[in-house]
């Protein structure tokens, strides 16, 4: 009557080794995608690294203006009797 058609069976050494190929381009492209994806991250970190510092010494010199504004001393401050109103400056620009 009917046969019963069956697969040719590989042996298991067959399977491996064909597992094996495949596996070494997968496992070299998955490692190239890492090392992108790592210089990537660094570059981006780096960026915001750099973009905070640039922050951060802005606003430190726009500190040191308000500052150098506000206290900003004239000849009759630095005369004998210019404290007071240096005083009053500081006072005025610290409150």
């Amino acid at each position: 009557m009917l046969e019963r058609l069956t697969a040719p069976r590989l042996s298991p050494t067959v399977v491996v080794a064909i597992v094996g190929c495949l596996l070494v381009p997968l496992a070299t492209l998955q490692y190239r995608w890492l090392g992108q994806v790592g210089e990537a991250e660094r570059a981006r970190l780096q960026a915001g690294a750099r973009s905070r510092a640039e922050q951060l010494a802005q606003d430190f010199d726009r500190e040191l203006t308000l500052a150098f504004a506000g206290l900003g001393a004239d000849a009759a401050m630095l005369s004998q009797d210019g404290g007071p109103r240096f005083a009053e400056r500081y006072q005025r620009w610290a409150g």
